[in-house]
């Protein structure tokens, strides 16, 4: 059975919007908007997304569990979708904003239909100014992105490319007066051009989770407890890491002068295990 589709009348969200150039004459919602003390947090990016952007996203969503706080995008493809996976993932409310009527046989991109219906089964949102059987159209993806914008206190730009409607929305995070956080990428990654740019322009990088809560005014919770000691083994292998030997076999080799491929191979594994390391399109990166 098909949730309610109700206008918004008032609200925190309504209160946001208002405050920019060009507010929707109307809200339409599906489920829930959430608390209004919550903290609201667009992220956007490419919809050709790397796996390094999989990965920093579910890192921030993960680093986040347990906030008060809502993360918003688009249901796109690529990243979008990628931002609600990971909210619901780790048990953050999220919201959709859609560039299309919230109608069943409406929603847009059909095939994430089935994301739509889990945002709403958690107790997140649809959203979306058009009337609820208005099929979407190409203009309405520029148009829906400064409604995420506006109802948010923070934007997170993980890919984008020279010209992208990801940049966009960047462009209305300044001009809205919303703090823009990006993460950095390659210099090489045609993915990655007009993010990179951006942060040459002076918006603020992402380089670790603290960098998030510091931007919302959170605290970051310290994890008390012994932290993970690497044995010997472990530390060699992790200072060839540090050099740039971030797959198996150059670390064998790095390594072979003191350890066994057996004993390389164990230490990446117990260094998995206890997070000290994660494998990114097959290289070893360090965490923390």
């Amino acid at each position: 059975m098909q949730e309610d589709i109700y206008i918004l009348r008032d609200g925190h969200m309504l209160d946001m919007l208002r405050e920019t150039p060009f507010p929707p004459g109307v809200l339409y919602m599906r489920g829930a908007a959430g608390a209004p003390h919550l903290k609201r947090i667009t992220i956007v990016g490419s919809r050709h997304c790397s796996q390094y952007a999989k990965q920093v996203v579910d890192e921030m969503c993960a680093a986040l569990a347990g906030q008060p706080v809502s993360i918003i995008s688009g249901l796109a493809f690529g990243v979008d979708a990628h931002a609600h996976e990971c909210a619901l993932k780790y048990g953050l409310h999220t919201i959709a904003v859609i560039g299309s009527g919230l109608a069943d046989e409406i929603i847009y991109p059909k095939t994430n239909f089935r994301l739509a219906q889990k945002i709403l089964k958690s107790g997140g949102a649809l959203i979306s100014e058009y009337d609820q059987h208005l099929r979407s159209q190409i203009w309405m993806f520029p148009a829906r992105n400064r409604i995420m914008v506006g109802i948010s206190n923070l934007v997170i730009v993980v890919e984008a490319r020279e010209k992208s409607g990801t940049l966009i929305t960047a462009r209305l995070a300044t001009d809205y007066n919303r703090d823009l956080l990006v993460v950095p990428s390659s210099i090489y990654s045609l993915h990655a051009k007009g993010s990179n740019e951006l942060i040459r322009q002076g918006a603020y990088v992402y380089t670790k989770p603290e960098d998030l809560f510091h931007l919302l005014g959170l605290e970051f919770p310290e994890h008390h407890g012994p932290k993970y000691s690497p044995t010997d083994t472990e530390q060699t292998v992790l200072d060839a890491i540090a050099l740039g030997n971030t797959s198996t076999q150059t670390l064998v080799t790095a390594c072979s002068s003191n350890l066994t491929t057996q004993e390389v191979v164990q230490a990446l594994l117990n260094l998995e295990i206890e997070l000290m390391i994660k494998r990114v399109d097959g290289k070893y990166v360090v965490l923390g």
